[in-house]
């Protein structure tokens, strides 16, 4: 059986031991003065935060010490203490699956369900999967990185192919166009010319409504802009960049409007 399967099925027995026995879960309480969070099949990132509580109160000596001896106690069952080596699986546990709960509890935040932010939450998630990786600091827990970076390429590297998708984060106005360059750089040139496209087409659109009549040539290329091209190169803050967008979208348009006058 390997290191993570003892361990875990330690901490299994215990959350079971709470939820069976209302004995051993008045015990539980009165030795480390709170209840263990227990998994629950429905609830995204259940067992992560199991697995967290349980680490904040093993991680103290005395609340081992007490843990173990309501465990060597019982009449029934398994009655294997908890060790430091569990400890420490459960530690690399944590620390590999941190970024995939963050990342989960984004995504379902009310106010950030927005296609724009799916595609930076998971670069950002999968770039620290690959630090957990490659650091070397791992003894027991780099079958579980490589498991969830392996399912991560399944389940989303199409995505970082979807045109749609690219547009929506390049336009959410907590990021910035240049954050293609680092979540998909294959696609930036492709990204940067349909957002250059949409643009003169809105800004014609919005010329032929306040000047009815026969429409007259689109003389102004935006992708010959240099303002517009530094934009979307730029780094600088999200805040700073809507400002300057629309500074340059209101000039090209007056630009072309005195053109056509």
């Amino acid at each position: 059986m390997s290191h993570w399967k003892k361990a875990a099925g330690k901490a299994q027995g215990l959350w079971n031991l709470q939820n069976m026995s209302t004995v051993a879960a008045n015990q539980i309480k009165a030795a480390v003065n709170r209840k263990l969070k227990t998994p629950v099949v429905t609830r995204w990132n259940s067992y992560y935060d199991s697995i967290t509580v349980l680490l904040e109160v093993l991680r103290q000596p005395s609340h081992l010490e007490a843990i173990n001896t309501i465990i060597i106690n019982q009449p029934r069952g398994t009655k294997t203490p908890i060790n430091e080596i569990d400890i420490k699986i459960f530690s690399e546990y944590k620390a590999v699956m941190d970024p995939v709960a963050v990342c989960l509890d984004r995504l379902q935040e009310e106010a950030n369900a927005y296609m724009g932010i799916l595609l930076p939450n998971l670069h950002i998630m999968k770039s620290h999967l690959e630090r957990q990786r490659d650091s070397g600091d791992l003894q027991y827990a780099t079958p579980l990185v490589e498991a969830l970076l392996k399912g991560f390429d399944t389940r989303f590297c199409h995505l970082y192919e979807d045109r749609e998708v690219l547009m929506a984060t390049a336009i959410h106005p907590h990021y910035t166009p240049a954050v293609l360059r680092k979540v998909a750089p294959d696609m930036v040139a492709a990204i940067k010319d349909r957002l250059i496209r949409e643009f003169k087409n809105s800004i014609k659109s919005k010329v032929e409504e306040e000047q009815p009549g026969p429409s007259a040539p689109w003389h102004r290329d935006l992708s010959e802009d240099p303002d517009v091209l530094d934009l979307f190169l730029d780094d600088d803050a999200p805040d700073r960049r809507q400002e300057e967008l629309g500074e340059v979208l209101t000039k090209s348009m007056e630009s072309w409007q005195r053109a056509n006058t």
